[in-house]
């Protein structure tokens, strides 16, 4: 890509970052913006407020096809015909709440215009050779660097457990509560499941908390959904199902699919991950 950079290595027009960023956040995002040129527009609106969904901001796009400065969103209100990367930013080491970030957002840019060109890059302070490789299958690139503050994870609000016994007794198959994935590399967990139904089986429920390696047993050779819950649909929990339906296959599923049980069913984050296929979103009944 070419250097879009100014000769004294500064952007040309620099807009103050916004207030709502996590505090270490614009420095990672600029980190990157300045390796990849281009104008940076940091809190681009994607979504806006609607009766089913809620307005929604990616951390950064940067047009490629621009000069080597800052910009505000109001400066350029349309992605139509430009080279487009997407920018989600995060002060800790790759996951899948900021994997699903990258995934969706350019879908959902695709969805409100045409860019001639648009990619995808998940900032953050680490990443992990499974998580990785998964990201291959979206062309999503990564991007790291060392976060000037320390980490502060975003922790998602989930429905009463009962949802989850629930999906249990419409489908029957074996319930597996207490499942846990971790990296094979770092052992660091990638994903403490809510239940795991596998088809086909007695219904009943197992619980494997504390035996971590029990669940690679459990799955391997079956066909398993992965079920989640969410007060509100949003891009975390769709990392979630959409990285953890791989991760189960890569522990020997024969196939993996995702079901998402939502409090508030947000439209634009439904479209964009139902179109990845695989996964089913329903509302809390």
């Amino acid at each position: 890509m070419p250097d879009r950079r100014s000769p004294s290595g500064t952007a040309g027009d620099v807009a103050p970052a916004p207030r709502h960023w996590s505090s270490g956040e614009p420095e990672m995002t600029r980190a990157c913006w300045r390796a990849l040129g281009g104008t940076l527009i940091p809190e681009y609106r994607v979504v806006d407020q609607g009766p089913t969904c809620h307005w929604r901001a990616v951390d950064a796009v940067i047009l490629s096809d621009g000069p080597f400065e800052e910009r505000r969103p109001g400066d350029v209100p349309t992605l139509d015909g430009r080279d487009v990367l997407v920018i989600q930013t995060k002060c800790y080491p790759a996951s899948l709440g900021l994997l699903g970030q990258a995934i969706l957002s350019p879908l959902l840019i695709r969805a409100r215009w045409r860019p001639r060109s648009l990619g995808s890059v998940a900032v953050h302070t680490g990443s992990d050779p499974l998580l990785s490789d998964i990201l291959t299958e979206f062309a999503v690139e990564e991007f790291v660097t060392a976060s000037p503050t320390a980490p502060r994870m975003v922790w998602l609000s989930r429905l009463d457990r009962s949802v989850v016994r629930r999906v249990h007794a419409e489908r029957g198959g074996t319930l597996v509560l207490g499942g846990t994935i971790a990296s094979p590399s770092t052992n660091r967990r990638l994903l403490r499941t809510q239940g795991i139904l596998l088809e086909g089986t007695a219904s009943q429920v197992v619980d494997i908390s504390g035996d971590p390696d029990r669940l690679v047993a459990m799955v391997a050779g079956r066909s398993v959904t992965l079920i989640a819950t969410t007060k509100r649909l949003g891009m975390y929990v769709a990392g979630e199902a959409i990285i953890g339906a791989r991760l189960l296959l890569r522990l020997g599923a024969a196939s993996a699919k995702a079901v998402v049980v939502a409090g508030f069913v947000d439209s634009a984050i439904r479209a964009a991950l139902t179109s990845l296929g695989g996964i089913e979103v329903l509302p809390d009944a």
